[in-house]
């Protein structure tokens, strides 16, 4: 019975063993996550600080072409309505005017649908 004895003492001897290298173990692993989220945290905010820089830049790019954008709509507009008015003598300006702007309304409808779908995300 000594001999079992002993063999218990060695399995328990084991047993602690291998339960302070499955601890070490679970520490090396906990160690290797914690820096996985430190590094992926650093990344997101880079991520965001460019997000936040290219909205900035869209943002002043769009303040810089805004008017150049509006002028450049309504000279279409001017240059439909002349059109208009050449090809029809006695033409309803105003009449002219709303079909126009329904033509365009309708081109920059089109253009959101597009736009939504995905078909200038690459452009």
């Amino acid at each position: 019975m000594s001999n079992s004895g002993g063999l218990s003492e060695i399995f328990i001897v084991i047993l602690g063993v291998i339960i302070i290298l499955l601890i070490i173990y679970m520490y090396i692993k906990e160690q290797e996550i914690n820096k996985t989220f430190k590094v992926l945290a650093n990344r997101s905010d880079t991520i965001n600080r460019q997000l936040f820089t290219l909205s900035k830049n869209l943002q002043k790019e769009l303040e810089n072409r805004e008017l150049e954008i509006k002028k450049e709509l309504e000279l279409l507009f001017k240059a439909n309505m002349k059109i208009f008015d050449w090809d029809i003598p006695e033409n309803d300006d105003r009449k002219s005017a709303k079909l126009i702007i329904n033509v365009m309304q309708e081109a920059i409808d089109k253009l959101k649908q597009k736009i939504e779908s995905g078909e200038f995300d690459n452009y």
